[in-house]
């Protein structure tokens, strides 16, 4: 939720009457929302279990748990939406990088149909969602968060590049590169060491 950079040029287009008023509005209520069902999620999940915490606390349940169970639905309803929302800006990338315009619909749905198929093998093949997320965060969120906006402002902005106005997008930079290469480093071994408790496919 917090990651969402990708999506606020749909998200502005999308408005009835797109105004930066209008897309801030949106933006820091979407964001107030997810900050304090994050904070809700986070909080119950490791006071309940503590270290014993899945990266998908629902894992942490039981299987036949009827509330538990309906919440897996929401959370898979929320997938089943979130994959359009994420597919469109990456087909909007790869069309606006390799293709020439004007598209036509049949590229248009070969393009779509080698991402969706490309995402539907990574999941097929994939057990531990935990871990991917894990990465996923380690690697892109972190990427989108702490990296490219301050590079985007860096190079867009005028001045030198070691100018005083631009330090703190450089100190956040480095920052971001260093928690990226933290997270990653330690997810990996943390999924290396963790043979025993590592999930397995069952097929």
């Amino acid at each position: 939720a917090f990651v969402c950079h990708h999506n606020t040029f749909v998200i502005l287009n999308a408005l009835k009457s797109p105004s930066l008023n209008r897309f801030g509005v949106v933006t820091h209520m979407s964001m107030g929302v997810s900050l304090v069902t994050c904070l809700i999620m986070a909080i119950s999940g490791y006071w309940a279990f503590t270290d014993k915490t899945e990266g998908n606390v629902l894992n942490n349940f039981a299987s036949d748990n009827v509330l538990i169970n309906i919440a897996r639905l929401c959370f898979g309803m929320n997938m089943f939406s979130t994959l359009p929302l994420e597919h469109f800006v990456v087909r909007e990338v790869v069309e606006a990088l390799f293709l020439k315009e004007p598209i036509s619909t049949l590229t248009n749905f070969l393009v779509t149909t080698v991402l969706i198929g490309a995402a539907m093998l990574i999941a097929l093949c994939t057990c531990d969602l935990g871990f991917v997320m894990e990465l996923t965060g380690g690697i892109s969120a972190t990427a989108l968060a702490f990296i490219l906006p301050p590079a985007c402002y860096m190079k867009l902005a005028s001045g030198s590049l070691w100018s005083r106005k631009k330090l703190p997008s450089l100190v956040c930079i480095v920052f971001g590169v260093i928690v990226m290469c933290l997270s990653t480093a330690l997810s990996i071994h943390n999924y290396a060491s963790d043979t025993g408790k590592r999930k397995t496919c069952d097929w």
